[in-house]
Parts: structure tokens; C-alpha cells; sequence
């Protein structure tokens, strides 16, 4: 494999590693929150429709010339029920941000190396 294609390899299983983290959190939060709102009002709805667009994200991830691009189609409510005034339930910015830009982009930068290492098949010695 040559080395553009390992990096390529790399980062899409860190992009989508971190994906489904910030999926499977924001699931917890919105199944929490239709829980305390019980069986009925606008909360337990919004709930409800949270809940179906977080358990089908809508994302495409591609090589665009050196780097990888994500294109996340992500739910115009998950930004609104973030607001504190319209709920404060902390579904997209506490969870996306932290993960893309903490842990995934240190992990590009910091475990590259050892991934390689792991992953590159070693020259057999005479």
C-alpha cells in the first residue's frame, strides 16, 4: 500500500471512529431527555424526531486532494434544543466539538505513528 493510501485508510477510521462516538452520546441524551419528559407535550415529540434523525446520520466522508472531507447532514433541531432558552440539552456542541477537534485530530496527529507500525507490513530480513 502506498503511503497517501495508508493516511487516507487512517483518517477515515478515525473520522468514523469518532462519528459513531458522538452518535452513540447523542442517543443516550436524547433517549434521557424523552424520559424525563414522559409520555406527552412538544418535548416528548421533539424527542422523538431527535431520536430517529440521531439513530440514521447522514454523512459522507471523502479524499478531497491531501486531506478527507465530512460532509454531515445533522438535524437543524439538534442546534436549536442546544440553546439554552430552548432546552439546553447539549446534544451537538458539547459532543461534536470535543470529539472532532480533542480527540480525533490528537489522535490523527499524536497516533499516526504507532498505527503505522501496527498496520504497515514489515520487510522480511535475509
Amino acid at each position: 500500500m502506498e503511503s497517501q493510501g495508508l493516511k487516507v485508510q487512517y483518517f477515515r477510521e478515525q473520522l468514523e471512529k469518532g462519528i459513531r462516538e458522538i452518535v452513540d452520546r447523542q442517543k443516550a441524551i436524547v433517549a434521557e431527555r424523552q424520559l424525563q419528559f414522559g409520555s406527552g407535550g412538544n418535548d416528548r415529540n421533539r424527542g422523538e424526531t431527535l431520536m430517529q434523525a440521531v439513530s440514521n446520520p447522514q454523512y459522507s466522508l471523502t479524499q478531497r486532494g491531501n486531506g478527507m472531507e465530512l460532509i454531515w447532514r445533522i438535524p437543524l433541531q439538534l442546534r436549536f434544543v442546544d440553546m439554552k432558552h430552548l432546552g439546553d440539552w447539549r446534544v451537538y456542541n458539547r459532543q461534536i466539538w470535543p470529539m472532532m477537534y480533542g480527540r480525533v485530530r490528537s489522535s490523527i496527529i499524536y497516533e499516526y505513528r504507532d498505527w503505522l507500525r501496527k498496520n504497515l507490513p514489515r520487510p522480511e530480513s535475509p
